[in-house]
């Protein structure tokens, strides 16, 4: 029915950790880099950080900043670690019209 949410797990890396993981592995996996320049990132964050406040989580901006960058450098250590064994310019060449194959900016 209509009145029934919708919600989405993803299998693919659950654990327990920071909910900011996902916002960190969203942005750097699913945004292009140059959206990210010259503030887009911060942008980004910012915006998301407010929206969880607008809704009534008490999530403070320093506390919800420090997570955010923890996550994307766990996420950068979770990429390297899938991709690094094979990676060479040769295989990222064969890879990179792949669309099920995202690299991480």
């Amino acid at each position: 029915p209509a009145t029934t949410p919708t919600i989405l797990i993803d299998m693919a890396s659950a654990s327990c950790g920071l909910g900011m993981s996902d916002v960190a592995m969203h942005i750097h996996h699913a945004v292009n880099p140059e959206d990210l320049d010259n503030g887009g990132e911060e942008s980004l964050v910012e915006f998301y950080i407010q929206t969880l406040q607008d809704l009534g989580y008490d999530y403070p901006d320093d506390v919800a900043q420090r997570h955010y960058k923890l996550s994307v450098l766990d996420y950068a250590r979770f990429f390297m670690g899938r991709m690094w064994k094979s990676a060479t310019p040769e295989t990222m060449a064969q890879k990179k019209d792949n669309k099920n194959i995202a690299n991480i900016n």
